[in-house]
């Protein structure tokens, strides 16, 4: 048996080969339903993801897979780690649970306790903006800020962001107030301008176009929905960002 527990972090192709090249004791794998842990609520960006790759591996394994929706990723993680190391409970969580969330927040886990198996999704993430926002990209946020001599509110759902937009800030001479949202949370926050900024994905780019939301800017890449806004680095803004979705 495998002496550590599984974090999900791919789509079927890479996690076959993992498995099935594993030990003798998993040559029948997998032969009982398996159940796939998330630190998010139903509907939000990161629980579509893990109910699409949910379906693919039922398709390709011939077993059901069942998303199981936890309250937070600390809570998905530690309940990971007490289940039995069979590749039977996993989790689709950010990679910040093997870097930065072991240093600037509160884990449940340590170094060591939790396999990779690979990534699922490169990053898409983006700063929102409510629809009827005067913004148009984040040259408009620093003007505002600087303008109006005041902080930007701006939710973010975990570490990785919240460091990245504190260099963010820093390198624009900016105060960013951080919020600390739950992912699904963020965009009902936005919807209902209780916060004005938020970073999501761009699976909830269907806002955008609808004329709900407005992107201020790319953190990785452009937005394939939304392909003539710049990033913030095309925007001419510096900053570190880290945040490969696991």
């Amino acid at each position: 048996m495998l002496r550590k527990s599984f974090a999900l972090l791919t789509l079927f192709f890479v996690f076959c080969s993992f498995v099935l090249t594993g030990t003798t004791a998993h040559a029948n794998y997998p032969n009982k339903p398996i159940k796939i842990l998330t630190g998010v609520k139903a509907g939000s960006g990161i629980d579509l993801i893990a109910r699409q790759a949910a379906s693919l591996l039922e398709k390709e394994l011939g077993v059901s897979v069942l998303v199981i929706n936890k309250a937070g990723p600390n809570v998905a993680i530690r309940d990971l780690t007490k289940e039995r190391a069979d590749g039977y409970t996993l989790a689709l969580v950010n990679a910040t649970v093997f870097g930065v969330d072991l240093f600037f927040s509160n884990p449940t886990h340590k170094h060591g306790d939790l396999i990779p198996i690979s990534s699922i999704l490169l990053p898409s993430g983006g700063i929102y903006a409510n629809g009827d926002s005067p913004w148009n990209n984040f040259h408009d946020v620093v003007k505002t800020a600087k303008e109006e001599n005041r902080p930007i509110a701006i939710a973010v759902s975990d570490t990785g962001f919240r460091l990245s937009m504190e260099d963010l800030a820093r390198s624009t001479g900016i105060e960013l107030l951080m919020v600390p949202m739950p992912t699904g949370s963020v965009l009902p926050a936005i919807l209902g301008k209780h916060i004005e900024l938020g970073i999501l994905g761009s699976a909830q780019s269907d806002s955008i176009l609808a004329g709900k939301t407005k992107l201020m800017g790319g953190l990785f890449s452009r937005f394939k929905e939304i392909p003539d806004q710049p990033t913030l680095q095309e925007q001419g803004f510096e900053f570190f960002i880290t945040e490969p979705r696991s």
